[in-house]
């Protein structure tokens, strides 16, 4: 049976490395696309690119809200949360309202409202463009919160939070109306004690109950229906943002590390190393070893096949390295074609005496066990991936997915390659992993 997969996406948007990486890649600059400025103004991301934010950074980000607009100047206001009781926030958003588009009026109006400061006035002049806005609000909250059941929850979740200040809950009833009108959203909206809590609110409530009614089942026209559990980060604004904090000397904890050397963020940052990164990624796999030195040691991909002095030094690392640093190691030795048979004997006496280590490292780059058998496939019917280096694929296999028929049978397709090699292991693996080549698995 396989390990279970931690998914991705989740750790890398908990990381506060990546976070601040990326807050560190807007200072200097460097603008989102509109699609990955909306992705990073997504819980529960965008919580911790806040936590990265200093006070130092309100310079950049209300320049930002000023002269940019849609998403990628609503990411700005976002950030800028924190500090909307700073007088220069609350100014910046208050001017900037009356010649913002919709989409920003809409991350200024949630920003503002966390200001217990904020008067009638504007109270009335938000709901107000909620009502006339009403598509472009709806739209936001689907993305932001989820699928209309799972909105529902939280947005009631919020609605009771006693820490969210009273004169907000009224946008937050808009919120349950907006994702669901139907029979459950109206009976919460109108029954919810915390909504009828002043006169504004009571208004408010009247509003959304005299509006239309649609059910949260149903398919909302022209609005996206995207979770945000399941959204996925921009992988190559992150790699670039990631790679240019490395490259000024900052060092991500193992922890990150682990995170940033998995699928698909791993490959997004291979693409970002030139040659010119080379000493000081090798400086790091030549002397140390755990998550951070194997992260690094992906990052030289195939230079070590490509470069002399690089391919020396992997292969006089393995004298030194752990078992966990070989398990890792032995992907870049495979990386070159020239590799001697000797080399492949040694790599392949390792994978069988550090059995549980090797299994446990491959799982960092395979994903979900029920896609193993469709990825492993596609590596062996490559014809642009290096021969001699299939059979190591071929170990990946046992104990990596949750259908061990079809790891045998890829397994014992190694028996009909034209490398001698990878069919002694494909032999070896039958043998210890499913008792020969004969009877059940």
């Amino acid at each position: 049976m396989a390990g279970n997969h931690e998914p991705t996406s989740n750790a890398l948007i908990s990381s506060s490395f990546i976070a601040e990486a990326i807050v560190e890649h807007l200072r200097k600059g460097t603008s989102p696309s509109e699609e990955e400025a909306k992705h990073f103004d997504r819980p529960p991301l965008l919580l911790t690119l806040r936590q990265a934010m200093t006070p130092s950074d309100l310079g950049w980000s209300l320049r930002v809200v000023e002269e940019a607009a849609g998403p990628v100047a609503g990411l700005a206001a976002s950030l800028a949360h924190d500090y909307i009781g700073e007088p220069e926030v609350r100014s910046c958003f208050e001017n900037r309202w009356s010649t913002a588009d919709p989409y920003l009026r809409n991350r200024l109006m949630w920003q503002m409202l966390d200001n217990p400061d904020c008067y009638r006035l504007w109270r009335e002049r938000f709901f107000d463009f909620v009502l006339i806005n009403w598509e472009v609000f709806t739209a936001f909250n689907l993305a932001f919160y989820g699928e209309p059941s799972k909105a529902v929850a939280h947005l009631v979740s919020r609605i009771e939070d006693p820490t969210i200040p009273a004169s907000k809950k009224w946008l937050y009833g808009c919120c349950v109306f907006s994702v669901d009108s139907g029979v459950v959203g109206r009976a919460l909206v109108s029954r919810s004690e915390h909504l009828a809590a002043d006169a504004f609110s009571g208004m408010v409530v009247q509003a959304l109950l005299d509006r239309p009614c649609h059910g949260g089942d149903e398919q909302l026209p022209n609005l996206p229906t995207v979770t945000h559990q399941g959204v996925s980060l921009p992988l190559v604004f992150v790699a670039d943002a990631v790679v240019a904090r490395m490259r000024e000397g900052h060092r991500p904890t193992d922890a990150a590390a682990g995170v940033l050397n998995r699928l698909p963020i791993i490959s997004a940052l291979r693409g970002c190393i030139t040659a010119d990164d080379l000493p000081w990624l090798c400086q790091l796999v030549g002397e140390e070893s755990g998550e951070t030195a194997a992260l690094y040691l992906s990052l030289i991909d195939e230079y070590g096949a490509t470069i002399a002095w690089v391919g020396d030094l992997l292969r006089a690392r393995w004298a030194t390295a752990d078992a966990f640093f070989r398990a890792h190691l032995i992907w870049r030795l495979l990386d070159d074609p020239n590799l001697s048979p000797a080399w492949h004997d040694k790599l392949f006496h390792f994978v069988m005496e550090e059995w549980p280590t090797f299994r446990d490292v491959s799982r960092q780059f395979l994903g979900p066990p029920e896609g193993v058998p469709t990825q492993m496939l596609k590596r062996l019917g490559d014809p642009s991936y290096i021969p001699s280096k299939k059979w190591a694929c071929l170990c990946r296999l046992p104990d990596a997915t949750d259908d061990p028929a079809a790891a045998k049978a890829l397994i014992r397709l190694g028996r009909d390659c034209g490398d001698g090699f990878t069919r002694e292991v494909a032999d070896r693996l039958l043998k210890r992993f499913y008792c020969g080549d004969s009877g059940d698995v």
